[in-house]
C-alpha cells in the first residue's frame, strides 16, 4: 500500500484562530488556535466524546464553528477519513467512489490495481459501497484517500474495523506518505508507531491547543489512552 505524492502546496496548507464549538449547554472546546505546516505529523488523543471528531469535522469543513475560522492555505488538498465512513456514497460502486475522488490522469487501470491492493477485484469493484461490511468500508475509504493526491489528511480513527495485519499496511502507508497528517485515536500503540512531532490529549489540551507549537510525543499520565488490550 502506497500514498501517492500529494499535490504542491504552501509552508501551512491548513490552519485555524479561535475555534469554538458547543452543543447547547454543552462547550466542546474554545479558542482553539493551529497551524498545520507541510508535512506534519499530529496526533490528537481522548476517549469517546472529548471533542476530537468534532474538531476534525470542523477542520474539513463538515460543521462550521460556532467562532472562530478555519483558513484553508495555498495549493491546500484535503482528505477526510470519517469514522463512520460518511465520505462514501453508498448508492454508487466501489469503483464510483474512488473515481470519484481521483483526479482525471488517473486512469482506470491504475485505479483498478489501487482497489486490487485494498483487496477489492474483480466483480467486488461493481459492489455497492451500502452494501459492504464494516471493515471493507474502511478499506474503500482509504482507498480514496490514496487516490485523491491530498496533502493534508485528517484521519479519524482510521484503523477501526481492521484487523491486525491490515492495521500494520496502513501504518506503514502512513510512514510513506508525505503530506501532512492529523491522526484521531485512542489506542496508545498507534501512538507510538506513528511517531508524530505533535500530541494532544482531550479534552485539557485543546483548550492550550495553540499554545503548543511544538512537542516531542510522550505519553501522559492523565491521558485518556487506550493500549491494544484495554485502558491504561
Amino acid at each position: 500500500m502506497r500514498f501517492p505524492a500529494p499535490s504542491p502546496c504552501g509552508k501551512t496548507p491548513l490552519s485555524a484562530a479561535g475555534l469554538t464549538k458547543s452543543y447547547g449547554s454543552l462547550e466542546v472546546f474554545s479558542g482553539i488556535d493551529l497551524a498545520i505546516d507541510r508535512g506534519s505529523r499530529v496526533v490528537i488523543l481522548g476517549l469517546n466524546g472529548a471533542g476530537k471528531t468534532t474538531l476534525l469535522r470542523v477542520l474539513s469543513g463538515i460543521e462550521r464553528p460556532d467562532a472562530g475560522e478555519v483558513v484553508q492555505g495555498h495549493g491546500l488538498q484535503l482528505g477526510y477519513y470519517a469514522q463512520e465512513h460518511e465520505t462514501l456514497d453508498a448508492s454508487q460502486t466501489v469503483y464510483e467512489n474512488v473515481r470519484h475522488k481521483a483526479p482525471p490522469k488517473v486512469s482506470d487501470a491504475e485505479l483498478r490495481r489501487i482497489l486490487g491492493s485494498f483487496l477489492f477485484g474483480g466483480e467486488r469493484i461493481d459492489q455497492l459501497a451500502g452494501t459492504l461490511s464494516g471493515g471493507e468500508k474502511t478499506r474503500l475509504a482509504l482507498a480514496t484517500l490514496v487516490v485523491s493526491a491530498a496533502n493534508v489528511l485528517l484521519l479519524d480513527e482510521p484503523t477501526n474495523n481492521l484487523d491486525p495485519a491490515s492495521r500494520g499496511e496502513v501504518l506503514k502507508a502512513l510512514h510513506t506518505y508525505a503530506g501532512a497528517i492529523v491522526l484521531v485515536t485512542m489506542i496508545l500503540v498507534l501512538c507510538r508507531r506513528f511517531l508524530p512531532s505533535m500530541s494532544f490529549s482531550c479534552p485539557m489540551a485543546l483548550r492550550t491547543l495553540g499554545a503548543m507549537t511544538s512537542a516531542t510525543w510522550s505519553p501522559s499520565p492523565d491521558g485518556p489512552l487506550i493500549d491494544a488490550d484495554g485502558v491504561t
